[in-house]
Order: structure tokens, then C-alpha cells, then sequence
């Protein structure tokens, strides 16, 4: 009778924060018995669970109930509203979880996890540490018994290289990614699964993680390791607070099945920056911007400083550069999705919807819209069987006026929306549709004034909507279909006999403009648009 406590002859007994599991009786009371009148059980927070049989066996005493407990079975006698009976705690084995002895952990459905409100019996104030020296509470509130778990992990790394299939960190933001890295060596491979969000100040920026080794990173995984990347998404998730990953070094890096979304920074590549050998497959690179405190922060979703750059099966979209928070300070950036300035091969993949955005102006001449909003290259570009289509360079800012005297000028649309390239560019088995460059800036009024002020002068808008080059082009089997490209902005209006602004030139070359040797094979170039012809 009472395989853990037997209470008799006035015992006292009261179980604070405790967890009794697993014992055994030949005869009554798996856990505990009490069987005298002069003896009290008191349950403050506390597990009762067990195997087979009851719980508790009481013939005599007194039972105090204080809130807060669990019973799996209806054999303690518990009555507060906020003890648990009935019910399974769903208990881990007895194992080593850390400090001087074994625990039982909890499963991540169990009705112990954060039942005890923070303040509230001893929970955070007397209480607070559990049996393994885990500071209580983890959360918003204490576990119920002895261990305190710790946050739900969101992200978890394990190392592909070693033997087995058990995790090896994770974490409820993004830090287990850092933390694996760190821990790597050269030449390893780390398998990733979850949402990784967050960032860490790792050589004075935030990103979510640096590297500077030799390293493969594959998601796709289920947090039990089964790869199945259709199934499984994994993400790497900057929120908006620095860039997703910063490469550095002479090194190679794979990325595989990875989503890299939300990097926002002030400096070139809002979701990569890299100036190793980097390898993307079937990765998804979206919604990251740089966002221009000061001029030219280009690549948006990847900014590739001379490496060698292989993207295949990936999808590169909705990235974007320029989107300055202060007036009058700076130019868009070049390079929405894409700015790669060493040699990069680019198959199967999609570059989709990524623009070059434009600065504000106050008192000033607006900015001018940046270029390639799909791919920026100054360095061998080559493309086989992709889709660049819907890249966007914006409509360059108007002049601001000024509150006296002549208008300021309009700004520049950028060039070559789909591709912008200063070196050679080879393209097979590709379309390239539906790319846009914006108009010219109107330029802005003269402020009244006694003298004669003259109007702004009109932006500007850009040349070759799908491919804008100044190196050698070739197109094999390809499309050019629906690319557009705006009108140059208006001249401002003068004042006391001051001229008006000149209207800005209008873009040509919408299909395409090339300013060095181009070769068109087996290609359809159809449906393109151009005010200015072309």
C-alpha cells in the first residue's frame, strides 16, 4: 500500500510543485496511501499519475486540495476548479533532461503545460526554479509538477554528417541556426525544419544567421526528419529586422529547400548577401528589401559581391530595392530580385515581381528609380529554361518644389526592367514577358517669386523593358512577349516670365536594347510596348 508516500499517526504531507508517477503497490494506492485520522495531504501544483490501479487510497484524513493539480485518475480527492482529474499528463520516461537527476518531462499536448498563471500559488515568486534548476516560469505561466518545459521550439538543426536523426538545436525564434553554424565545421551538412524567425548581431549586423565556413543548409524536414519538402516548409524569416543570411569568405555554400522571406536592411542584399560560391536549389528567396537609408543599397532579395552564383529550381519574387525612409537623400538601388557582379547561371527558376522603387524628394530633384529589377549583372550571365516576367521598375519621383524660385527636375526610371546587364548574356529556352519600366519624373512648378523661375525639367524613362545590354547578347528559343515601357515625364510650369520645364525623353526599346553585339535565334519577340518606339 502506497507505493510513494504512506501517511500514518499524524503525518502531515504536503507535495509542492511535485510530480509522483510510476510507483507500484502490491495492494492499494499505486502512489499514495493515507489511513489514519490524524494524518493531512496537501496538493499544492502538483502530478499524480499512474500505470495501472488508483492513485491514491485514502480511509482516513484529511485532503487539502490548494488549486492547481492534476490527478490522472479521480482517487485523490481533488476539488478545486482548477485542479485537472481524469486525465492523462502525458509523461516522457524518466531520463536525464538536464541537472543533477532525472525527470519526467511533459509531451507538447499536455494538460500540465502552462496551467498555473505567473504570481499564482508560488508560480515566479516562491517558486521559482524547477526540480532541474529551470528557471520558472518559461512562459506566461508554470507547469503543473516538477519540470518546467521550456518553450515550444519553432526551429530545430540537426546534422546531416553524423549518424543519427535526433536534433540537435532548436529554439522558439531563429537563434538555433546560428547556434548550428557555430557549432559546424567545415564540410558539414545541416538538415533544418520549421519557421526559424528573428535575427541575431552577428558581424555588427543583424541577420538571421552569418557564415564563414564551407557549409550545406537543406530544409524540407518534418521536426522528426523525415525530408519531404512538398510536404515540409522550412523558413528562414528575418521579420523585417536585418537581412535572412550573410555569406562571407572563400567558401562554398548550398542552399536547398529553403524559404528566405522579410529581410529589410540598409545595406546591399535585403535577404543574401554573398561573396562566396553559393549554390540556390528549389529554393524560394521573397519579400525582402533593402531599404536605402543611404544611396545604392542594391540587390533586394540577393546582392552577390563576385562569387560564382548557380540558382536552379528556385523561385526569386516580390523582392525589392529603394524604398528610402528619408526625403532627399538617395537613389534607388539596381538589382530588385537580383545584383550579381561575378559569373551566375540561372536554370529552371523564376524571377517574378520584383521592383526598384523610388526615393521621395523635398525641395529637391526626385529620385531616380533604380535598374534590373529582375537581374542586375555586371558580370557572364546566363539563363536556360526560366521565366523572368512582371518586374517592375517604378515611375521615378517627381521634382519637389521648392517654397521660392525655379522647380526642381523630375527623376530617372530605371533600365532593362526584366534584365539590366553590362557584360555578356546568354539566353536559351526562356520567356521573358510582362516587364515594365515606369515614366520619367514630372519635373515640378516654380514657387512664385519676383524674378523669373523656371519649371523642372521632365525625367527621363529607361531603355529595353525585357533586356537592357551593353555586352554581347545571345537568345536561343526564347520569348520576349508584353514588356513596357512609360512615357518621360512633364516639364514644370514657370512663373514671372520663366520658361516651362522640357518633357523628359520617352523610353524605347521594350522588347529589347542593346548597345553591343545581339543575336537572335529561333526567338519570338512579340507584343512589346515602347512610347518612344521601339
Amino acid at each position: 500500500t502506497g507505493g510513494a508516500i504512506y501517511a500514518f499517526d499524524r503525518g502531515k504531507v504536503t507535495l509542492n510543485y511535485t510530480t509522483i508517477a510510476s510507483n507500484t503497490a502490491s495492494l492499494n494506492g499505486q502512489n499514495i496511501a493515507l489511513s489514519d485520522l490524524n494524518t493531512s495531504l496537501a496538493f499544492n501544483s502538483s502530478l499524480i499519475a499512474h500505470n495501472s490501479g488508483t492513485n491514491c487510497y485514502i480511509t482516513a484524513g484529511t485532503i487539502i486540495d490548494n488549486g492547481y493539480n492534476l490527478d490522472s485518475g479521480t482517487s485523490c480527492g481533488l476539488t478545486q476548479t482548477t485542479s485537472i482529474t481524469n486525465t492523462n499528463p502525458l509523461l516522457e520516461p524518466l531520463v536525464d533532461n538536464g541537472g543533477d537527476t532525472e525527470t519526467h518531462a511533459l509531451l507538447s499536448n499536455s494538460a500540465a503545460l502552462n496551467h498555473i498563471p505567473n504570481g499564482t500559488n508560488s508560480c515566479g515568486t516562491e517558486v521559482t526554479a524547477d526540480q532541474r534548476g529551470i528557471i520558472r516560469p518559461q512562459e506566461s505561466s508554470c507547469e503543473i509538477g516538477a519540470y518546467e518545459a521550456p518553450p515550444p521550439s519553432l526551429c530545430f538543426v540537426e546534422f546531416g554528417n553524423d549518424a543519427d536523426t535526433i536534433t540537435d538545436f532548436s529554439s522558439a525564434d531563429g537563434s538555433a541556426i546560428q547556434e548550428a553554424i557555430n557549432a559546424a565545421v567545415s564540410g558539414d551538412m545541416l538538415h533544418i525544419a520549421g519557421t526559424c524567425t528573428g535575427v541575431v548581431n552577428t558581424n555588427s549586423t543583424n541577420q538571421t544567421a552569418y557564415i564563414s565556413k564551407t557549409l550545406t543548409l537543406i530544409g524540407g524536414y518534418s521536426s522528426t526528419w523525415v525530408y519531404d519538402p512538398d510536404t515540409y516548409t522550412t523558413t528562414l524569416d528575418a521579420d523585417d529586422s536585418g537581412r535572412v543570411l550573410y555569406l562571407d569568405g572563400n567558401i562554398a555554400v548550398t542552399l536547398q529547400s529553403l524559404t528566405l522571406q522579410n529581410g529589410n536592411i540598409g545595406d546591399h542584399g535585403g535577404g543574401i548577401y554573398n561573396n562566396t560560391d553559393l549554390t540556390l536549389e528549389n529554393v524560394i528567396l521573397e519579400n525582402n528589401e533593402t531599404n536605402n537609408l543611404t544611396n545604392n543599397q542594391h540587390g533586394g532579395g540577393l546582392y552577390n559581391d563576385g562569387g560564382q552564383l548557380n540558382i536552379t529550381n528556385s523561385l526569386i519574387q516580390n523582392n525589392s530595392t529603394g524604398r528610402s525612409i528619408v526625403p532627399n537623400t538617395a537613389d534607388s538601388g539596381h538589382g530588385g530580385g537580383i545584383y550579381t557582379s561575378g559569373p551566375t547561371v540561372i536554370t529552371t527558376s523564376t524571377i517574378s515581381s520584383n521592383t526598384t522603387n523610388t526615393p521621395p524628394s523635398f525641395f529637391s530633384p526626385g529620385g531616380n528609380s533604380g535598374s534590373g529589377a529582375g537581374i542586375y549583372a555586371s558580370a557572364p550571365l546566363t539563363i536556360t529554361g526560366s521565366l523572368i516576367t512582371n518586374n517592375n521598375t517604378n515611375n521615378a519621383a517627381a521634382g519637389s518644389s521648392p517654397p521660392i524660385g525655379d522647380g526642381e527636375d523630375g527623376g530617372d526610371s530605371g533600365s532593362g526592367a526584366g534584365i539590366y546587364s553590362v557584360s555578356s548574356l546568354q539566353v536559351m529556352n526562356s520567356y521573358i514577358t510582362a516587364n515594365n519600366i515606369g515614366n520619367g519624373g514630372n519635373g515640378s512648378n516654380a514657387s512664385p517669386s519676383p524674378m523669373a523661375s523656371s519649371g523642372g525639367n521632365g525625367g527621363n524613362s529607361g531603355f529595353g523593358a525585357a533586356i537592357y545590354s551593353t555586352g554581347t547578347v545571345t537568345i536561343e528559343n526564347s520569348y520576349i512577349l508584353s514588356n513596357t515601357i512609360g512615357a518621360g515625364g512633364n516639364g514644370g510650369t514657370g512663373v514671372s516670365g520663366g520658361g516651362n520645364g522640357l518633357t523628359g525623353q520617352d523610353g524605347v526599346g521594350a522588347g529589347a536594347y542593346s548597345a553591343g553585339p545581339f543575336t537572335s535565334t529561333n526567338d519570338i519577340i512579340s507584343g512589346n510596348q515602347s512610347v518612344g518606339g521601339g
